[in-house]
C-alpha cells in the first residue's frame, strides 16, 4: 500500500534534484560566458586603446615617432602586444614572427610565441595610416584561454559537489517524509486489521508533520468515542428488544391455542429466530480484533473444522442435502477458537439454509505457511455478482437477495476481520463458494506475533 507514496516522493525527489542541476548548470555557464565575454572587451580596449595612442605618435612626430613609440611599449611574452609595421611600399619597418600583412580591421589567427616557442591564439587590429603604412597590433590571447579551461574545471567541479549536496538533501528529505507517510500508513493499517487503539506517532520536532499526525489522531479518537457510542447504544437496544420478545416467547409457550394444549409452534419458533437474530447483533458489537490479538491461543484448527464438519453431517441429512469435507491435518492456528467455531457453524448454516433440496455443501480447509484457507461451497442457487458487491460492502440493501445471508455473513466476517484475516465470495458456477482466509499467527501491534 505504501508503495504508490514512496514512488511520488521519489519521482518529486529526482526532479528537484533535475531541475536544480540544469538551473545550476545555465547559471554556471552563464557567468562563465559573461566573464570570458568581459576579459575579451577588456583586451579589446586595450589594442583600442593602444592603437590610439600609436597613431596620435604618427600623427605627431611622423613614421619616426611611431617607431619610437613602438620600441617604448616592445615587450614580448605573455599577455603583451606585438607590432607589424608596413610602410606603403611593402616594406616591413617591424616584423612579429611570420605574421602576414592583414587588411584592415579586427581579425583573429593563431601566431608563435617566439618567448615560449608555441602556437598561441592572438587578437589583432590592423589600421592604414595617413602616410600609407599599415599597423597591426597583435595581443596574445593566451591567457583567455587558461581562463576557458581552468573556469571550466573548476565550473564542473564545482556544479558536481553543488549537485552531490543538494541530491544528499533532497534524498534525506525524501526519507524523512517516506517514513512520517510510512507511519501513518502503519496506523491506518493497523486500525483497518481492528486495532482501532493504534494512533499516528508524533516525534519530538513537533513540526508539521507532527500538526498533521495530532489533527489524525485527535479525528481517530472522536471516531474511536462515536464507535464506542454507537456499539453501547446498539447494545442497549438490543438488550430493550430481546426482552419483551423473550416474555412473549415464554408466553406462547405457556399459552395454548383454545385452551386444548395445542401450542403455537410456528410463533415459538419465529420468537426464537428473532432471539438468535438479537445475539447475533449483541455478539458482533464485542468483536475486538485487539483483545482478540492479546489473548489469542494455539488451537489445532484441522480438527475444530472436522469436528464441526462431521456434526453438519447428520443436519445436512435431515434437510435433504449432503454435506462433504476435505481437510489438510495439521494446521494450527493463534486466535479465538470458539469465535473461529461460529463463523464455521454461521457459513455452513447459511449453505444449508440457502440451498434446495438435494443440494450438496463442500468444506475444504488448505493451508500455504503463513496462511489457511477455509472455503465453504454449495451448488445451490447462488448470488449475483451485485448482491456479492453488496454483501462485500457489508452493506445489504433491505429487500434484495443479498439480505437471505446479511447478518450471518456479517457476523463471519467481523470475525476474520477480527483475526487479521478477510472473507470473500465467488461464484461457484453454480452456487456461492465463501473463502476465509486467516493467519496462522496473529500480530501484535506492539511488534509481537
Amino acid at each position: 500500500m505504501p508503495e504508490p507514496a514512496r514512488r511520488t516522493v521519489l519521482r518529486t525527489v529526482i526532479l528537484y534534484i533535475a531541475i536544480f542541476g540544469i538551473t545550476s548548470l545555465a547559471l554556471g555557464e552563464s557567468a562563465f560566458l559573461y566573464a570570458r565575454n568581459e576579459l575579451a572587451r577588456r583586451l579589446d580596449q586595450r589594442i583600442a586603446e593602444r592603437m590610439d595612442r600609436l597613431g596620435q605618435a604618427h600623427a605627431d612626430a611622423g613614421q619616426p615617432g611611431l617607431l619610437r613609440a613602438i620600441d617604448t611599449f616592445t615587450d614580448h611574452g605573455a599577455r603583451t602586444f606585438g607590432y607589424v609595421l608596413t610602410d606603403a611600399h611593402g616594406l616591413r619597418l617591424r616584423s612579429l614572427g611570420d605574421v602576414p600583412r592583414l587588411a584592415p580591421g579586427w581579425g583573429v589567427m593563431q601566431f608563435k610565441d617566439e618567448d615560449e616557442g608555441v602556437t598561441d591564439p592572438a587578437r589583432t587590429l590592423t589600421r592604414r595610416l595617413t602616410d600609407g603604412s599599415t599597423l597591426t597590433i597583435v595581443a596574445d590571447r593566451d591567457y583567455i584561454e587558461q581562463y576557458d579551461a581552468v573556469t571550466t574545471g573548476f565550473l564542473f567541479a564545482a556544479i558536481a559537489l553543488l549537485f552531490l549536496v543538494a541530491a544528499a538533501g533532497a534524498l534525506s528529505l525524501e526519507r524523512k517524509v517516506r517514513s512520517r507517510i510510512d507511519g501513518l500508513n502503519e496506523t491506518a493499517r493497523a486500525i483497518f486489521d481492528g486495532d482501532l487503539d493504534q494512533r499516528v506517532p508524533i516525534s519530538p520536532a513537533r513540526d508539521e508533520f507532527d500538526a498533521i499526525a495530532a489533527t489524525v489522531n485527535a479525528m481517530l479518537d472522536r471516531l474511536n468515542w462515536m464507535l464506542q457510542e454507537v456499539r453501547r447504544v446498539s447494545t442497549y437496544i438490543a438488550h430493550d428488544l430481546r426482552a419483551p420478545i423473550v416474555r412473549l416467547r415464554d408466553h406462547l409457550q405457556r399459552d395454548t391455542l383454545a385452551n386444548r394444549g395445542v401450542v403455537d409452534i410456528e410463533a415459538i419458533e419465529r420468537c426464537e429466530e428473532i432471539i438468535r437474530l438479537f445475539g447475533v447483533i449483541l455478539r458482533i458489537g464485542e468483536i475486538d480484533g485487539a483483545v482478540i490479538a492479546g489473548t489469542a491461543t494455539e488451537f489445532d484448527l484441522s480438527e475444530l473444522v472436522a469436528e464441526l464438519s462431521d456434526a453438519h453431517i447428520a443436519v445436512a441429512e435431515d434437510l435433504g442435502r449432503t454435506l462433504t469435507h476435505a481437510i489438510a491435518l495439521g494446521i494450527a492456528m493463534s486466535g479465538d477458537r470458539d469465535l473461529i467455531a461460529q463463523l464455521l457453524v454461521n457459513l455452513i448454516d447459511n449453505a444449508l439454509r440457502h440451498t434446495p433440496a438435494g443440494a450438496h455443501v463442500a468444506i475444504r480447509l488448505t493451508a500455504d505457511g503463513t496462511h489457511a484457507c477455509l472455503t465453504v461451497a454449495d451448488d445451490g442457487p447462488g448470488l449475483s455478482e451485485q448482491e456479492r458487491r453488496q454483501l462485500a460492502a457489508q452493506r445489504p440493501r433491505p429487500g434484495s437477495g443479498a439480505m437471505r445471508e446479511g447478518v450471518g455473513l456479517k457476523l463471519a466476517q467481523a470475525i476474520a476481520t477480527g483475526h487479521q484475516g478477510r472473507l470473500t465470495l465467488h461464484d461457484n458456477r453454480p452456487g456461492l463458494r465463501v473463502e476465509v482466509r486467516l493467519p496462522l499467527h496473529l500480530v501484535r501491534r506492539g511488534g509481537a506475533s
